[in-house]
C-alpha cells in the first residue's frame, strides 16, 4: 500500500534530521552537534528534532536501526524452504543495492570518533546477532540458547561486519558466496549428528 502524504513527509523529515545530525557529528563531534544546530541544518525546529529523536544518540544510530529492521523483516518473511543463511544473503545483497543512504559515509565517520556511539552501535549489533541466532535456531530445531545457533549466529554477524568493513560494500557481493561456504563448513563441524549445510532441518513425520 502506498504511503500517505503525511507519512512521506514524516519520512523526509526524519531522514533530513538524521543526515544533518550525522554531518554535524562527523564535523564537530557529538557534543558540538547541538540540537539547535541540527534543527537549523535540517530546516526544522528543535522541538521537531526532539520529537523524532528524544535521545540525541539515536539520530546517529537511525540508519543502522533501519538496516537491522530490514534484516528482521527479511528473516520474518522468508519462505519455509529458505534457510536463515540464505535470507541473510538476500538481505545483504539488497543492502549492497541500496548503498549509503546518508551519503559521504557519514555513519562510519560519526561513529569512528565517538566512543558513546560505538557503544550504541554494539547494542544494535547485538540485536542483529539475536535475530540471526533465533532464525538459525529454527533451522536447527533447537532453542536459541543452544550452543550451535549461538556460535553460528555470532559467526554470521562477524562475516557481515567484515564485508561491511570494506571501503566499498559492493565488494561484498563477489565475496559473499565464499563467505557463505565457509559458514556452512563451520556449521557442519558444529553439528555432531552430521552436516546440515545451513539448510532448514526437515520436521520429522509424526
Amino acid at each position: 500500500m502506498a504511503k500517505s502524504l503525511r507519512e512521506r513527509n514524516k519520512t523526509r523529515t526524519r531522514r533530513a534530521i538524521i543526515r544533518a545530525g550525522l554531518r554535524l557529528i562527523a564535523e564537530r563531534g557529538f557534543d558540538g552537534a547541538t540540537i539547535p544546530l541540527i534543527a537549523a541544518e535540517a530546516e526544522v525546529s528543535p522541538r521537531t528534532v526532539s520529537y523524532y529523536f528524544p535521545v540525541k544518540a539515536d539520530i546517529a544510530m537511525g540508519p543502522i536501526s533501519i538496516i537491522i529492521d530490514r534484516l528482521e523483516a527479511t528473516l520474518a518473511s522468508r519462505a519455509p524452504e529458505t534457510s536463515a543463511l540464505e535470507a541473510v544473503a538476500t538481505w545483504l545483497a539488497d543492502e549492497v543495492a541500496i548503498g549509503d543512504e546518508t551519503g559521504d559515509d557519514l555513519v562510519r565517520r560519526a561513529v569512528s570518533r565517538e566512543p558513546l556511539l560505538q557503544a550504541r552501535q554494539q547494542e544494535h549489533l547485538a540485536r542483529a546477532r539475536a535475530l540471526v541466532t533465533k532464525a538459525l535456531a529454527t533451522d536447527f530445531a533447537q532453542p536459541p540458547t543452544a550452543l550451535e545457533p549461538r556460535v553460528a549466529g555470532a559467526a554470521t554477524i562477524a562475516v557481515v561486519l567484515e564485508l561491511w568493513g570494506e571501503e566499498h560494500i559492493g565488494a561484498a557481493a563477489d565475496f559473499l558466496p565464499r563467505a557463505l561456504a565457509a559458514l556452512a563448513a563451520a556449521n557442519e563441524s558444529l553439528d555432531a549428528s552430521g552436516p546440515r549445510s545451513f539448510q532448514r532441518k526437515a520436521t520429522p513425520e509424526s
